[in-house]
């Protein structure tokens, strides 16, 4: 029985991360916990020998314990005694441990066999007979997480939300939902809404440009390269930037749509403080999640008695493009900002999303 650490309680899975010793945190893995025991007595006087069986990466990613005396570390086994002076029916609790080791490693699942440690008493021409048809193979599949890896692990009970590997700073997660419920504590403190939107720039090409009034050119070092092999195309959401950083050589990045490419040039809708031949430069295509500006017809009439019609508080993009490709979803809480006066906006939550556009998507109500 897979159970929360130091209770009886079946939490229905066996979670472990790596972790090692650390002077201000302590240990810093996640062990887990089962219960091991009989489903019925072998009978008075009769010893029942458990062995659990790994294969071999199963043994090298996990490590078994057990304080109870019935526990044989060496062996591998766990023995239990008949009838109603014996141990048949009190759990053995085994504490699972992740093996830490220093290489980045993928989400592993070891898994342990329970199995007869007796032909004598548990084989096949016993009476009491284990695995059998009617208790399965006696399998337990533990999911392992690695430390070097960044990651975070969600349990459903215990420590609740926590990451896989120490950061070297702080770390913020946005937690989500689906519109059908609402987070209303964390940790017992109310919740405070935060804005997550933002884009995520993924680098398309870097090398030399040459800038001429809103194209840019593929500079001497990179003209045997194409930007429409490299994957750049008319409306998207681009970033480019120039400079190293430094006081003499101050980063420009400007965040534009591309509005005509060739081979060799890219023509954006802006280009802001952008100049020069043959600089340097990073372009990196921008996808934007949760986070969309531009023009936008509303309605704020009252809410419609059929939920099929487009009436209620209402907003759709003059640019007939995608509310769902930007990464909103309904059952979100949005904030809509006047770009104009900042200090004007609404919290609202998106009931529907709609449109009469290609993706049926333009429309958010």
């Amino acid at each position: 029985t897979p159970v929360t650490p130091g209770t009886a309680m079946d939490d229905g899975r066996t979670v472990v991360v790596e972790g090692a010793a650390d002077m201000t945190l302590g240990y810093t893995g996640l062990d887990d916990e089962v219960l091991v025991q009989l489903a019925k007595d072998p009978g008075a006087g009769v010893t029942i020998v458990v062995q659990l069986v790994m294969d071999e990466a199963s043994a090298q990613a996990v490590m078994l314990s057990s304080t109870d005396t019935r526990w044989n570390a060496t062996a591998r086994t766990i023995t239990f005694t008949g009838g109603t002076a014996g141990n048949w029916d009190d759990a053995v609790r085994l504490t699972i441990r992740a093996r830490d080791d220093d290489r980045p490693e993928d989400r592993q699942v070891a898994v342990i066999g329970f199995e007869c440690g007796s032909d004598a008493t548990c084989g096949a021409t016993s009476a009491y007979r284990i695995p059998n048809l009617r208790s399965g193979t006696g399998l337990l599949d533990i999911d392992v997480f690695d430390d070097e890896t960044p990651g975070l692990l969600i349990l459903e009970t215990g420590t609740s939300i926590r990451l896989t590997r120490r950061p070297d700073g702080t770390v913020t997660v946005a937690v989500l939902t689906d519109g059908l419920t609402d987070v209303v504590s964390i940790d017992g403190a109310p919740v405070v809404l935060q804005e997550i939107g933002g884009v995520v720039p993924t680098r398309l090409f870097e090398g030399q440009i040459t800038v001429s009034g809103t194209t840019i050119t593929r500079g001497s070092d990179s003209d045997l390269g194409s930007f429409l092999d490299e994957g750049f195309a008319v409306g998207q959401f681009v970033r480019v930037t120039t400079g190293s950083g430094t006081d003499s050589d101050p980063y420009v990045t400007v965040d534009a749509t591309v509005t005509a490419v060739t081979g060799q040039t890219l023509t954006l809708s802006a280009i802001g403080a952008l100049a020069g031949t043959d600089v340097v430069a990073t372009i990196s295509r921008l996808v934007r999640e949760g986070l969309w500006q531009g023009a936008v017809t509303t309605a704020a009439a009252a809410e419609p008695t059929d939920p099929s019609a487009l009436g209620g508080r209402r907003i759709t993009r003059s640019d007939g493009t995608s509310w769902l490709a930007d990464g909103f979803l309904e059952g979100q809480r949005v904030r809509v900002t006047n770009a104009a006066n900042t200090s004007q906006f609404v919290d609202l939550k998106i009931a529907v999303i709609r449109g009469t556009n290609a993706t049926f998507d333009e429309t958010l109500q």
